[in-house]
């Protein structure tokens, strides 16, 4: 578990890799918010990322708290099993935007498919709460839990191992408790 509290304020959090430093695309830093979390500042409507775990890893469920503190139509999720490829990297992409939609897609070698939605929840997320978030990945069955219920389920053999990360766009989002099991 990390809940980045052995970690320096204002510092990069350890074993972390922020995946944005050429592109200008948002920054990441461990700041106190009662307890140390890792913050992502989106600059824009591009995903900034902070990445970490063991690109060897296969089964695993990855979750973590997160909450976005200011910004509008903004997006907040995980990678599941990134690993580097032929453009930057392959990886699936678990995120919830404003409306409290859900979306799950796969980028492989520069190619982005789309392999699940689920609408808008009956009730928006809302700035300043926390919610969990859930990624469960073993074999080709991937599912997405916000809040402990089932918002994506999907089966996709694409990528078989990698790390985990965390990304943000369109605001500020605080990440803790970040979990990963077999």
């Amino acid at each position: 578990m990390d809940d980045f509290e052995t970690d320096a304020a204002s510092a990069m959090a350890t074993g972390w890799l922020e995946g944005d430093t050429a592109t200008g695309l948002g920054t990441w830093s461990v700041v106190s918010d009662g307890t140390k979390v890792l913050q992502g500042a989106a600059t824009g409507s591009d995903f900034t990322v902070d990445v970490g775990g063991n690109v060897a890893w296969t089964d695993y469920i990855f979750q973590v708290d997160v909450k976005v503190i200011s910004g509008s139509s903004w997006e907040v999720g995980v990678y599941g099993r990134f690993a580097l490829g032929t453009d930057k990297a392959n990886f699936y992409e678990a995120y919830m935007d404003d409306s409290g939609g859900v979306k799950l897609r796969v980028k492989k070698d520069g190619s982005t498919t789309d392999l699940g939605t689920k609408s808008k929840a009956t009730t928006a997320p809302t700035l300043n709460t926390t919610y969990t978030f859930k990624l469960d990945m073993h074999g080709g069955n991937i599912a997405i839990y916000v809040n402990g219920m089932v918002r994506v389920m999907v089966t996709d053999p694409t990528l078989t191992a990698g790390g985990i990360g965390v990304i943000v766009s369109n605001g500020t989002a605080e990440f803790d408790n970040v979990v990963v099991t077999k």
